[in-house]
């Protein structure tokens, strides 16, 4: 429970920070680096979904939480959200860059022909899910699951 308020409390400052400084980023792209922003406006449906689940998360953390303690906000919710938010931010962002990988040298086209390449890449996807799933769920287990419900079979049991 205490994790969980240094982590509401944190997120409830941080939250909408972190909305202003998309914006300024956003504003900053169309400046001084307008064919990705072009591109992300091309997806601007998405980035008005991603905002929908990042206000979402950021909702969840003030609704009452209707349990027998008094739990403020509902941690699950906000966690997906944020998830989803970021996926969908991730996908917009990375499909503006088409064609280009690094602009303006190298392209889709110029930088997967190269068999060793792509191994290389896609090694590197595996080992790094193999790493952030298991501790992602580790990080499930310990925050998110509902602790109580484990205490009060534990006492039934004795």
């Amino acid at each position: 429970m205490k994790a969980y308020k240094i982590y509401r409390r944190d997120a409830m400052i941080t939250g909408p920070l972190m909305l202003v400084m998309a914006l300024l980023v956003m504003l900053t792209l169309r400046n001084e680096a307008n064919w990705i922003y072009q591109g992300m406006m091309k997806n601007s449906a998405l980035l008005f979904v991603s905002l929908i689940f990042f206000i979402i998360s950021g909702i969840a953390l003030y609704l009452p939480y209707f349990s027998k303690q008094d739990v403020k906000g509902m941690p699950r919710l906000a966690v997906i959200a944020i998830i989803i938010q970021y996926l969908i931010g991730s996908y917009v962002y990375g499909i503006a860059h088409l064609p280009y990988i690094i602009y303006p040298n190298v392209t889709i086209l110029s930088g997967f022909t190269d068999p060793t390449s792509f191994r290389a890449v896609f090694a590197t996807y595996i080992v790094g899910f193999a790493i952030l799933v298991p501790g992602f769920y580790y990080f499930w287990s310990i925050f998110m699951k509902d602790q109580r419900r484990k205490f009060k079979r534990r006492q039934m049991s004795n």
